[in-house]
């Protein structure tokens, strides 16, 4: 179990009793780390605020307020995965410092590739590390899933938590459709699961 904590600027690693195995970061220490990777109890944070794991058991960091995105392997390392520690911007490219992000703060990983939700933006970073812009047309979006169906990947589900609406965005098109919601209205939704 892996838990990003915004306030501690930290990643915790907890199993499922309860006790915290390693926590990677410091509440007192964001500067942001030189290098491409450093030992995880060097590494540091500003503000992470949400992790995805692969199936390697890597865990991916979205470390909003230093606008990039880590990595913590498996074997225990933090790595710079995308975007340049402290610089914030939209700038789409293979993974160097050119990619940059705005405020990366929901990731979530299907299969090799990740989905960040930055800034309003649905963000891809591929498999051979290339990251696009998917769609750019949701100011308020706070949470976001990738639906799997039988077949693979589904649509991206996305909730707009000051409009108060959920989008639907085909990932092969790159087309974003409001998903109607009948019966009661959702006053603001902050976490969906599909």
């Amino acid at each position: 179990l892996w838990v990003a904590d915004v306030q501690n600027n930290a990643v915790y690693k907890i199993n499922t009793s309860g006790s915290v195995m390693e926590m990677i970061g410091s509440p007192t220490n964001t500067n942001c780390n030189v290098g491409e990777s450093t030992a995880a109890s060097a590494a540091r944070f500003n503000q992470p605020t949400d992790v995805a794991v692969d199936a390697f058991g890597n865990v991916y960091v979205a470390d909003q307020l230093h606008s990039y995105i880590r990595k913590i392997t498996n074997g225990g390392e933090v790595q710079r995965y995308a975007g340049k520690c402290g610089v914030s911007g939209s700038l789409t490219g293979i993974c160097t410092d050119d990619t940059l992000f705005l405020s990366p703060y929901c990731i979530e990983r299907d299969g090799l590739v990740s989905y960040i939700l930055d800034d309003g933006k649905v963000r891809e970073i591929s498999e051979n590390c290339v990251v696009k812009t998917l769609s750019s047309a949701i100011p308020f979006a706070i949470a976001m899933k990738v639906s799997r169906n039988r077949t693979g990947a589904g649509p991206i589900i996305i909730a707009d938590l000051i409009d108060k609406q959920l989008y639907s965005l085909n990932v092969d098109g790159n087309r974003l459709d409001e998903i109607p919601v009948t019966g009661n209205t959702l006053s603001s939704p902050s976490s969906i699961d599909v």
